[in-house]
């Protein structure tokens, strides 16, 4: 299976309330593993919609996708909850799911969980990932909260997406000499 990492590239000024420190601005902040670019806030209840860029991969099937992000918390001892949403290009929430970290001074890596369908029941489309947003929100802060990246990783399988013979389609290359990629049947399948 192949990844690929849908970088913020847009913020939804409504609700901007996370501080920006570093980058261009605050899109552009949570796009790079760079720790001297990041967003901050010092009180619950702040929150940034980030616009997601485009899936635009050769792809058979998308597998899963979910969400990243790394943060620290400032303060000695203080502790932080994000909650992370996956909304659609109409803004409703698809997951929500909850990072916390308590004791750290040191930026943690949060993974979210592999959601494999974009509604509970029907795989992911390329459609599903165009216009998608996260939200971040701090539901609880003690001290300065930073969020230095976040992405959606999806992983998506390329090639014929359908076996062959009882060969899985994800081990198929080729057939007869021609990309997997570039075959739209074989044989009426």
């Amino acid at each position: 299976m192949a990844t690929v990492n849908l970088l913020p590239n847009s913020v939804d000024s409504s609700g901007a309330d996370w501080t920006n420190v570093g980058g261009a601005n605050a899109h552009a902040s949570l796009a790079d593993d760079e720790t001297s670019n990041y967003i901050k806030s010092t009180s619950a209840g702040k929150y940034n919609t980030f616009g997601m860029g485009d899936f635009g991969e050769d792809f058979s099937s998308i597998t899963s996708i979910k969400i990243v992000i790394k943060a620290r918390e400032t303060s000695r001892g203080g502790a932080y909850t994000i909650d992370t949403k996956i909304l659609n290009a109409a803004g409703s929430t698809l997951y929500e799911e909850d990072f916390s970290n308590s004791a750290t001074l040191t930026y943690n890596t949060h993974n979210g969980t592999a959601r494999t369908t974009s509604d509970g029941s029907n795989a992911w489309t390329d459609g599903d990932l165009d216009g998608i947003q996260i939200k971040l929100t701090g539901q609880a802060v003690s001290g300065d909260t930073r969020i230095t990246y976040a992405y959606i990783e999806v992983t998506y399988a390329t090639g014929y997406a359908n076996d062959i013979a009882g060969v899985a389609a994800a081990n198929i290359g080729s057939v007869m000499g021609v990309a997997a990629a570039n075959i739209d049947k074989v044989i009426g399948s």
